[in-house]
């Protein structure tokens, strides 16, 4: 079974919490990426293991916190078949969990074994100085392996995003690209709050759902009814030849109360206005920082509404009527004129279905995508108090294809 795919949310127990506490620099969300993308989280010492029928079945003495179907990291077991990633089949109890032990004999499996939220595998380049981390989608890929680096810039709580192609300090390198301002805070909040989150990588590409940022009403809690999703790492390119296919994409950081209306959030069927989502270099390798806008592959209307929202493409109708399916599309980004490729594991939907499914929801991939699950993630612009007029929905079964 495919692990290279890892889906996280706030609710983890471990993973770390975003932060707004208004009056310093805050690294919080440097933690979350830490533990994400590089050191994993949520370590449990189990108490027993026994395996039936090809199934590992790992007792904890205590509610361990891990979801179904998301991939946890095994050590210790005394049968090393035990060890490594697995996903998770089932959490029969809040204390036990299963995963696949395939060719191992029946029986208590023996060990000082330990299991915790495997990281999604990218190389830190950097560990976290007072203000800044550094990541690098994985060394071992054809594409060309940038290193993208984060950084708390101040009291506001927004973040720099830049890419670079060599990074020879946390903050100094090759520079290809610098964001500005990409903002996890509220306009005018009052208070300190947490902001819900969600995340879904390969160890090329992440994906993060932010909720809640700059949002109405600016004095109450954030939920995670509403908020945009932003792309960092590698797309899928059209050409084998294009190995600089770096991404990154963020949110405005003039404050507002639509959160979502921005070029460069990827659940918008076509890009409102462009210029928020940027390549490492162009496709012909020759020039640094290109601008990349995006629209949903097939069934596009021309209209920049949120995918899985209304009036956003040609087949409207939920389910569709001749096979009763949920039609999905792939993600498409443009250089200029060019289609240069496609955004990995994402997928759009010309229906307007938004309100049938719920955030998080896991279901079944049908058409080309059946056997695959799909997490279903509410998104767009919305009150912190409604439900978010739109849908994405991520391959969380795995593996991504970066192939033309």
């Amino acid at each position: 079974m495919d692990t290279s795919v890892k889906w996280y949310h706030s609710g983890m127990p471990g993973i770390g919490s975003i932060r707004y506490d208004g009056n310093s620099i805050d690294t919080s969300f440097l933690s979350v990426l830490n533990n994400v993308l590089f050191s994993g989280f949520n370590s449990q010492a189990a108490v027993s293991c026994s395996v039936s029928n090809g199934v590992a079945t790992i007792e904890f003495g205590r509610a361990h916190g891990f979801s179904p179907f998301s991939v946890v990291e095994v050590s210790g077991a005394s049968n090393p078949a035990i060890n490594g990633e697995k996903r998770v089949l089932s959490a029969p109890t809040s204390s036990s969990l299963t995963v696949l032990a395939t060719g191992v004999s029946d029986g208590p499996v023996s060990g000082s074994i330990s299991v915790k939220y495997a990281p999604a595998g990218w190389d830190r380049v950097f560990p976290i100085t007072s203000n800044a981390i550094a990541f690098r989608t994985n060394p071992q890929s054809p594409r060309a392996s940038f290193a993208y680096q984060f950084e708390a810039t101040g009291t506001s709580m927004y973040h720099r995003l830049r890419i670079f192609q060599n990074l020879t300090g946390v903050n100094s390198g090759q520079l290809l690209v610098d964001t500005g301002s990409f903002p996890l805070s509220r306009y005018l909040v009052i208070g300190t709050y947490t902001y819900p989150f969600i995340i879904v990588a390969s160890n090329e590409t992440m994906y993060i759902f932010f909720t809640g940022t700059n949002a109405f009403p600016f004095n109450s809690p954030p939920t995670i009814n509403n908020g945009s999703v932003t792309m960092f790492g590698n797309g899928a390119p059209l050409s084998s030849s294009d190995v600089w296919f770096g991404c990154l994409s963020w949110i405005d950081s003039v404050p507002a109360a639509t959160p979502a209306n921005r070029g460069g959030n990827l659940e918008f069927c076509g890009a409102p206005s462009g210029g928020f989502f940027w390549a490492g270099r162009s496709y012909t390798g020759g020039v640094a920082g290109v601008g990349l806008t995006h629209a949903m592959e097939s069934f596009y209307s021309g209209t920049a509404g949120a995918s899985g929202g209304s009036g956003v493409g040609a087949v409207s109708a939920y389910p569709n009527g001749p096979d009763t399916s949920l039609i999905l599309t792939r993600k498409a980004i443009f250089e200029g004129s060019h289609l240069r490729g496609f955004a990995p594991g994402l997928y759009m939907t010309p229906q307007n279905c938004a309100q049938q499914f719920s955030q998080m929801q896991i279901v079944d991939g049908q058409g080309a995508l059946a056997g695959r699950k799909l997490l279903a993630v509410r998104c767009g612009s919305g009150s912190e108090i409604s439900p978010a007029p739109g849908v994405v929905f991520f391959d969380i079964t795995g593996p991504w294809s970066y192939t033309p």
